[in-house]
């Protein structure tokens, strides 16, 4: 769509309650009938733990940037505060983005207006900037209209009965726009020389370069700008964050309850003692420190507390029991630790080249690094999003935080393998002809 000075234009929302099998909440939907899919955001799918399909689709975005989507999720509408008993059922693809963030509009001039007079809007929030984790396709969006509608007096605003209330939409009395954007989301069903092409490339050995997400290029440059090292030659790591941040909440108590079903559940198995002792293990090895008083009231966006509990590995041999942390657990907001942050791409080899490495040379080597994860230290400014709960010889419970990379935190692996390629690479040709990692 060309830059022209027309009015500004406000698109249909409404707040809704959104249900899966497990969670309800209600969140801003974007009422679409230009778009042949409806799209739900991956960290939205996740904050309501709705079970997710496999269904491969591709679908594209005119005026905007491609989308791939490999899952869905069934769930169930309705509006929060009754103004109509009628739910509807969607099927949404999870997509990481499902589109810009709303720009803020003045609406005051179009609440005053006769033709809303009396009328329940469904966005009470109508005109103020956001972010969208729900868009409804033209099907969907058809089926929460109701019979009514309503104009302005000039005929560019327009308003429509539905489920959830009274939605407007049209041209806006507010300053002219610079630009506009024109938007069409459209599923692309694959034909059979499509699909073929495809099967062709999964039997296609891998190529030496990945194609990288903006993400997995973000987390490798943040990585390659922040890492550090000691005088020793340890490394000092930075988490990867996703922008814009998402706002922690409330962690310790959650921690705490689920730190007091761990105890129960290991004294049953009669495995406290092993687990104890390699948590205590932490503070032995200078990998853990007791958090300073003056740090204990920091307000609730700058520390997480990680739930923990013990795993058992008894193929091992470094490990029989492993404590992992649990990054994934909601803080009062609804967002975890590992919700803010970016996992990072798979530094890892593919499975296919190391067999086929294994005919390169005469003798191969395999190791297993003990307890690799904590061979790497957390950057001090991180190590608050890395607390945990701690009962000492007394029987008192106190908080303590890692100073390590971390087992159950999203990013860990990328930086263990990223430290591990960035060791070898600054000391490959010490006393070896090739490099240690490939």
């Amino acid at each position: 769509m060309h830059k022209d000075h027309r009015n500004n234009c406000l698109v249909h929302t409404a707040l809704a309650s959104i249900a899966s099998d497990k969670m309800t909440y209600t969140r801003r939907i974007l009422i679409d009938s230009g778009s042949e899919a409806t799209l739900i955001s991956r960290r939205f799918a996740n904050t309501l733990k709705a079970k997710m399909h496999k269904h491969h689709t591709n679908l594209s975005v005119r005026g905007e940037f491609p989308l791939e989507s490999d899952m869905v999720v069934d769930l169930t509408l309705f509006c929060p505060r009754k103004y109509s008993t009628r739910k509807i059922t969607i099927q949404a693809y999870v997509v990481d983005k499902v589109c810009k963030d709303l720009q803020g509009q003045d609406t005051r001039q179009i609440r005053q207006m006769d033709f809303i007079q009396g009328k329940q809007l469904a966005d009470r929030l109508m005109g103020e900037p956001g972010q969208v984790d729900l868009l409804l396709d033209i099907a969907d969006s058809y089926r929460c209209y109701l019979i009514n509608m309503a104009s302005s007096a000039s005929g560019e605003l327009k308003a429509f009965e539905t489920i959830f209330g009274w939605i407007v939409g049209g041209g806006t009395p507010s300053t002219p726009s610079e630009e506009a954007v024109c938007r069409r989301i459209e599923k692309h069903q694959e034909t059979a020389d499509e699909i073929c092409e495809r099967l062709w490339k999964i039997d296609q050995l891998p190529g030496e370069e990945e194609l990288l997400t903006s993400d997995d290029q973000r987390a490798i440059d943040l990585f390659n700008s922040t890492t550090t090292r000691e005088e020793n030659g340890r490394l000092v790591v930075q988490l990867p964050r996703k922008y814009p941040t998402l706002q922690l909440g409330e962690s310790r108590p959650i921690a705490l309850q689920r730190f007091l079903q761990n105890e129960r559940g290991l004294c049953r198995k009669e495995k406290l003692d092993e687990y104890v002792t390699q948590v205590r293990d932490y503070a032995e090895r200078d990998h853990a420190e007791k958090v300073p008083i003056e740090d204990l009231a920091k307000p609730n966006s700058e520390q997480f507390y990680l739930p923990m509990h013990g795993v058992e590995k008894a193929m091992s041999t470094t490990t029989k029991l492993r404590v992992v942390s649990d990054a994934s657990a909601k803080s009062s907001t609804g967002i975890s630790l590992n919700d803010t942050l970016i996992t990072g791409p798979s530094l890892y080899p593919e499975l296919t080249t190391v067999l086929n490495k294994f005919r390169l040379w005469d003798i191969a080597y395999s190791a297993d690094i003990s307890k690799m994860f904590r061979e790497i230290l957390l950057h001090p400014a991180e190590r608050d999003y890395h607390r945990y709960l701690v009962r000492n010889s007394v029987g008192e419970i106190e908080d303590w935080r890692m100073k390590r990379l971390t087992f159950g935190v999203s990013s860990s692996p990328f930086l263990a393998t990223a430290a591990l390629r960035r060791i070898t690479q600054d000391h490959s040709e010490e006393n070896f002809t090739a490099p240690l990692v490939e």
